[in-house]
């Protein structure tokens, strides 16, 4: 099947491609918010069948995802499209619930007023310009879920790394990144999301056991609360008290 491209659909495989897998709906919502949802389902078909995406279905739980990534001819169609180069390019995903779920994450974050820019974890080891910013350099090396700009008037920019913790893991895992997280230089902190309270509370526990008395770097919030948000998210910090995002 041939089409021609439109911009909306370049804009589309570049979202696929940012966050290497994003659904249907997300599609839906970002790009055709105010048009019939056959419409939409109708033109990412489209892009299927021309070969600009692959499609595919996932379960978690009750839920099926149907969900896209780019292909390699989706790729020579946004290659130039970037404001910085991308030079290794990387389309797999090794969880695509993970992925989608981050994708979700981006919406809420892209609402606060002083939003400036998120760079996601595929763009951050598909870019060596991105990988050896300063501002950026710490969060590549630790393969953080992303990468959060924000820029409050009168203010220097605040940047932030971004995790999001959908399984539990070993107290091992959480010292060595947070232990990566306190060396890095340049970042304000790192946002830690998840959708399970007890895990945020052992990554907490472990951040308690390393920082041997220094402020905490680590803002936490539960997954609902930051997709419940609306132009506001609050983090509570580690050490006691809490952030606001806006």
């Amino acid at each position: 099947m041939s089409i021609i491209l439109q911009e909306r659909d370049r804009k589309i495989l570049k979202f696929a491609f940012a966050h290497r897998v994003v659904s249907f709906t997300q599609i839906q919502k970002r790009y055709f918010s105010n048009i019939c949802r056959t419409v939409a389902s109708r033109r990412v078909r489209q892009l299927v069948l021309a070969g600009y995406l692959q499609s595919f279905a996932i379960g978690e739980g009750s839920t099926v995802y149907k969900y896209v990534r780019v292909t390699e001819r989706g790729w020579a169609a946004i290659r130039e499209a970037w404001p910085f180069e991308i030079d290794n390019p990387l389309f797999k995903t090794e969880s695509p619930i993970h992925d989608l779920r981050l994708a979700e994450l981006a919406f809420s974050l892209e609402k606060l007023s002083t939003f400036k820019s998120f760079f996601t974890e595929n763009l951050l080891q598909s870019s060596s310009a991105l990988a050896e910013d300063d501002r950026f350099k710490a969060i590549a090396k630790l393969q953080a879920d992303g990468a959060l700009v924000l820029a409050p008037p009168n203010s220097p920019l605040y940047v932030y790394g971004v995790e999001i913790e959908i399984s539990r893991k070993s107290p091992e895992r959480y010292r060595e990144k947070l232990l990566n997280y306190y060396m890095a230089a340049g970042l304000d902190g790192v946002l830690y999301i998840s959708d399970s309270q007890v895990i945020l509370d052992a990554v907490a526990r472990t951040d308690a056991e390393i920082r041997s008395g220094r402020s905490s770097i680590l803002h936490m919030a539960l997954e609902k609360s930051v997709l419940s948000s609306n132009g506001k998210i609050r983090f509570v910090r580690a050490d006691g008290g809490a952030i606001e995002l806006f």
